[in-house]
């Protein structure tokens, strides 16, 4: 007779430990693909959109906290 054990992590918790491992990789790889597309803008584009190539470079643009107390 087999005996089948019910694991002591439900399905949702699964789920969650995932989705908690998973959403920061894919969200740094967006910033790195949105870092890239900003660096190949012209100093133009870039005031146009209200950042500068000082904050694209040193990654400002992403972090809208430092951004919030330079103004």
């Amino acid at each position: 007779m087999k005996r089948h054990f019910q694991s002591s992590v439900s399905l949702r918790e699964k789920k969650f430990f995932l989705k908690a491992l998973v959403e920061p990789l894919l969200r740094s790889r967006k910033n790195a693909l949105s870092h890239r597309y900003l660096l190949d803008l012209d100093d133009r584009m870039l005031r146009d959109i209200g950042l500068n190539r000082y904050e694209v470079l040193h990654g400002i643009a992403f972090h809208s906290d430092a951004r919030r107390g330079q103004e």
